[in-house]
């Protein structure tokens, strides 16, 4: 799978259904690079790697992480550089890596086909915390480009963390715009303050975890369509 241009310096490596792994973006300042999310597993790293040095980008020197769930973090143990969590986040995980055991593993890979499929080939599965821990807030100096991390609304999971690239009006998300995981239940009230917090943010381009990037529109139009259906629905039991 080949590295996409979002900008002369962003980049991402797309979604994969089959496995569903997560976009992986990448921020290149003049002074460091910057990965939002570490990816799925060992194999996830290293195939965003390759396409990287196939691009012929440097490895990133700092990884964020938008959220605890497994695709988005068990990349963490194989990163180059220093890997970033919010609090919320580094404190899950850090509990997870506590009891992840092979027989734990192996009881992740039957509850989630995707799980199965990501560690068919019998790699380990890890789990630790970041290196970075911050509080609600993060400013990075990348270089002529600035990555600011922050702790944001989202009917996924409460410890979704944005990360907005002002100078180049782009905001990765993570998977903050989906509902709870397993029956993607989205709570009417944190919906709306996605959409508000959204509204207010100075963005032209979102990315997402599992979809093509949108447009400031797009997102906001996805996510008010998929909560009027969804009360709709509601109202109409």
């Amino acid at each position: 799978m080949e590295l996409k241009q979002l900008s002369e310096r962003i980049f991402w490596y797309p979604y994969e259904e089959e496995r569903d792994r997560p976009i992986l973006g990448y921020i290149g300042g003049n002074k460091r690079a910057l990965a939002v999310d570490a990816g799925h597993s060992s194999l996830h790293v290293r195939d965003f790697y390759r396409a990287l040095n196939t691009a012929e980008l440097p490895l990133p020197d700092l990884t964020a992480i938008t959220h605890w769930h497994w695709d988005h973090s068990f990349g963490m143990p194989f990163v180059q550089g220093l890997t970033i969590a919010e609090q919320r986040t580094d404190v899950i995980l850090r509990d997870i890596a506590k009891y992840m055991t092979p027989e734990y593993a192996r009881s992740m890979m039957v509850q989630d086909e995707h799980i199965g499929r990501e560690y068919a080939e019998g790699q380990e599965m890890k789990v630790c915390g970041a290196d970075i821990v911050f509080r609600d807030t993060l400013r990075i100096d990348l270089g002529e480009l600035t990555a600011e991390l922050f702790h944001g609304p989202s009917p996924h999971t409460d410890d979704c963390v944005y990360v907005y690239v002002p100078e180049e009006k782009v905001l990765f998300l993570g998977d903050a715009p989906c509902g709870k995981y397993p029956d993607w239940y989205v709570d009417p009230a944190k919906a709306e303050e996605i959409i508000s917090r959204l509204e207010e943010t100075d963005f032209d381009t979102a990315v997402s975890g599992h979809w093509e990037p949108q447009t400031k529109e797009e997102i906001i139009s996805f996510i008010r369509s998929s909560y009027l259906k969804q009360t709709d629905c509601l109202q109409g039991d």
